[in-house]
C-alpha cells in the first residue's frame, strides 16, 4: 500500500463563499487575517482541477513519493513554514494589523486588505 499527501496551496473552491461572517467584536484577528490572506491569493485563482489532476497522476503512477504540493503558492507557503520556528509563527499571528500586512507583503508578496 502506498500513501501520498496532497498539499494544495490556496485553491479557488466554493468553500470561500460559504464561510460564515466573522464577528466584528472578536478580540482574535486570526480568522480575519487568514481570510484576507486567502483573498489576496485568490486574486489569481488556481482551479481545483489541478488538485484532481494531481490525484489522478498519483493513482496512475507507481511512485513512492510522499508529498505532492499542488498549485503555484503551495511550495512557497510550505518552504516559508519550514523556515520558521514555532515562536516566529506565534509572533506572526500576534503582530499588529499593520505589521501583519507588511509581513504578508514581505514574506508572500501579497497585498492583504484588512
Amino acid at each position: 500500500m502506498r500513501v501520498a499527501i496532497v498539499e494544495p496551496g490556496v485553491i479557488a473552491t466554493p468553500i470561500f463563499s460559504k464561510a460564515r461572517p466573522l464577528p466584528t467584536d472578536s478580540p482574535y484577528p486570526h480568522a480575519r487575517r487568514q481570510r484576507a490572506l486567502f483573498a489576496a491569493s485568490l486574486a489569481q485563482p488556481t482551479s481545483p482541477y489541478v488538485v484532481g489532476e494531481q490525484i489522478r497522476q498519483i493513482v496512475d503512477d507507481d511512485s513512492w513519493q510522499l508529498r505532492y504540493p499542488v498549485g503555484p503558492d503551495a511550495v512557497p507557503f510550505l518552504k516559508w513554514r519550514a523556515r520558521k520556528s514555532d515562536e516566529e509563527i506565534v509572533e506572526f499571528g500576534g503582530a499588529s494589523d499593520e505589521d501583519y500586512k507588511l509581513l504578508a507583503k514581505r514574506e508572500f508578496g501579497l497585498d492583504v486588505n484588512l
